[in-house]
């Protein structure tokens, strides 16, 4: 009876498995997108960061300068995302109707899966 189950339940695994690993790989290139963007700006911006040194300017004010304009992009791209994950997910699915006999099927306005990624996503351009 286990080798049946193991059996009906090993392709539905790997597919979750495969998907786990590309999402990952996508929030890896979507944190080293948003360094290279902001190493960009920073590189754009040092002559303007050293002359604002060269006038008085403390470090401080300049990295809040800095990682202000970073992180209001980051805001920006967090609520235009949410928006726009929160209209599709609004929007009934093709196969939703096909999926209602299954047992597990999970809703997709679920507002835990919301709360819980978004604070996951809001660290990722703090970190470098």
């Amino acid at each position: 009876m286990e080798a049946i189950l193991s059996e009906n339940v090993a392709a539905p695994r790997f597919r979750t498995l495969l998907f786990a690993l590309f999402a990952g790989l996508a929030v890896c290139l979507a944190m080293a997108s948003v360094y290279g963007v902001m190493a960009y700006a920073v590189g754009q911006r040092s002559n303007e960061i050293g002359l604002r040194i060269a006038l008085g300017a403390t470090v401080s004010s300049v990295l809040r300068l800095i990682l202000g304009q970073g992180l209001t992009l980051a805001g920006l791209g967090l609520a235009f995302g949410l928006a726009a994950a929160a209209a599709s997910a609004a929007r009934p699915q093709a196969g939703e109707r096909r999926r209602q006999g299954q047992v597990s099927v999970v809703n997709t306005s679920d507002g835990c899966r919301f709360e819980v990624r978004l604070p996951a996503l809001a660290g990722a351009p703090a970190s470098p």
